[in-house]
This record gives structure tokens, C-alpha cells and sequence, in this order.
């Protein structure tokens, strides 16, 4: 918003200085003035997003709860979709859902939009190499105009799961007119977090989840792990830039990072030292002497 109105002064001294009855000078205290302004809001929210990050951080699951979360949705997918071919329950296909968009978004570390936007005719006619491999393409999301089109690379099975929940999508939850993978009654999810906190609470695991918390988590390791050219790699996947992931999805360090250094192991002789440097405390009675 300041930036907003900081353009609008600019606009208006460039083109309507005249009509607008200020002098240059005038227009240039203002916009000196927004300029600090910037500076102050800028040191507020930097602040902020460090707080926010800090509080993120202590969120953040051991990375091998992620592994086993995907090796369980993994075992449950499939039963799940048997179970629903057999009895229709809402419950059972939310879960259904949940799993398979927790499984994906650990994956591939995309936003929820990536998700939610994916739909039947991509996966139908996903593109399939010779281990019948496919890459389903996803045509809107929230950074399509920086990154273009996301995509989700799949193994056989995995593209299996998601034509087994297109298929009890459609025969018995209200999908025959949605185009989308992710839908209930007929309209499309937007939000895939319920989903994805029951799902993971089904399958035992602890503490809280979402998938900004996944994605967190995958830029963290990526940062710690990988050189910076994989690293770019891992982000230009995830649809973000490495800025970005630093700004917002990196956790802040750990007490041992930013303590690298052991401290002395032992205490010096401080009397020794005292006495070399002459400082030797001189007791009352000497001064009086």
C-alpha cells in the first residue's frame, strides 16, 4: 500500500503538476517523507517475518516423519479406495483425500493451489515414457506467470492412486461434472489442509502439519544439504525462487549453529593472572598501613 501511494505522488507530480497546485519541491518532501516511511515498515516487517519463522521452526517434524508418513499413505491409499469401491463413506474418502495430498505435497513440495488445480483430463492424459513414467501438468497456481505451468512427476502406481480417486470421485461423491481431482459434491476444494491434518493424525503421526510446514521443511533440508545450483533446482520445482524460500520457508538456525565454537575447557587460575597483571586486591588494613 505505501508503495501504491508512493507511485501515485510520483504520477501525479510527473503528469498533473500544474492542476495539482504543489510546487516540485513540495511533491519532493512528500516523497522523501514516504521514502522513510518505507524504511520504518520495512525494518517492522522484517521483524515480523522473523518471528513468524521462528515460530514456524519449532513446528517443523523430523524429516524421517515425513518418510513414514508417505510409506503408510502409500500402504493405505489403495485399501482406502477398495474399501470406498465397496462402501461409499465420506470419511473414508476425505481420508482417502488427505492421504494422497500429503503424499503428493511431500513430494513434490508444491503449494496446495497445485493441488486443488489438478485435474481428471491431466492425469488421464498425462504424458508417459517408456516405464509408463508421467508428468501431469498443472496450468494455474499462484506463481504461473513467473514459473509457468507446475508439474507432478509420477511412478505407474502413484498415477494408479489418482485414477482409483477419480474413479469413487465420480461414481459416488458428485465428480461427473467437476473437472477437478480434488472435489466433493461436485465442487472444488480450495483448502486441502483438513484433509491432510486428518490423514496424518490417522496414521499415528504427532505434532501439527500443513503443507506450508512442508514445504518449509523441504526448503530447510535443500538449504542445509545441497550445493546451490540442486538447490535452485529443488525451488524452481517447488514454483519459488531461492529469495523467496529464504524470506519465507527456511527455518531460522539452531542454537549450535550460531555457537559453532567450543569455549575454553577448563577455567584459567584467575588469582595467577590477577597477580601478573597487577591487580592483586590490597585488603583495607594495607591502605591504612
Amino acid at each position: 500500500m505505501m508503495l501504491n501511494a508512493s507511485g501515485f505522488i510520483a504520477h501525479v507530480k510527473a503528469f498533473h503538476l500544474e492542476t495539482s497546485g504543489l510546487t516540485n519541491a513540495q511533491f519532493d518532501r512528500i516523497l522523501l517523507q514516504f521514502k522513510k516511511l518505507q524504511k520504518d515498515n520495512s525494518r517492522r516487517i522484517k521483524a515480523h517475518q522473523q518471528r513468524v519463522k521462528w515460530n514456524k521452526s519449532k513446528l517443523l517434524r523430523p524429516s524421517s516423519d515425513y518418510g513414514t508418513f508417505m510409506h503408510i499413505a502409500g500402504y493405505r491409499v489403495p485399501r482406502l479406495t477398495d474399501m470406498i469401491r465397496r462402501r461409499p463413506r465420506v470419511n473414508l474418502f476425505k481420508l482417502l483425500q488427505g492421504y494422497l495430498a500429503g503424499y503428493l505435497g511431500i513430494l513434490t513440495g508444491h503449494r496446495p493451489v497445485v493441488l486443488t488445480n489438478l485435474q481428471k483430463d491431466k492425469v488421464l492424459q498425462a504424458e508417459v515414457d517408456d516405464n509408463n513414467r508421467a508428468l501431469v501438468w498443472v496450468d494455474h497456481h499462484k506463481t504461473d506467470r513467473t514459473f509457468g505451468n507446475a508439474y507432478i512427476a509420477l511412478l505407474p502406481h502413484e498415477v494408479d492412486w489418482l485414477k482409483g480417486l477419480i474413479e469413487v470421485s465420480t461414481a459416488h461423491f458428485g465428480g461427473e461434472q467437476c473437472p477437478f481431482v480434488f472435489q466433493f459434491e461436485g465442487k472444488q476444494l480450495y483448502k486441502l489442509n483438513s484433509e491432510l491434518k486428518a490423514a496424518w493424525h490417522h496414521s499415528g503421526m504427532q505434532g501439527q502439519i500443513s503443507f506450508g510446514l512442508i514445504r518449509t521443511a523441504i526448503a530447510n533440508q535443500a538449504k542445509k544439504h545441497l550445493p546451490a545450483e540442486e538447490r535452485k533446482l529443488v525451488c524452481e520445482a517447488m514454483c519459488l525462487d531461492v529469495s523467496t524460500a529464504d524470506r519465507f520457508y527456511t527455518s531460522v538456525p539452531k542454537i549450535g549453529l550460531c555457537v559453532p565454537h567450543p569455549r575454553p575447557p577448563h577455567e584459567p587460575d584467575i588469582q595467577s593472572t590477577d597477580n601478573e597483571a597487577g591487580l592483586t586486591a590490597t585488603s583495607d588494613s594495607d591502605n591504612e598501613a
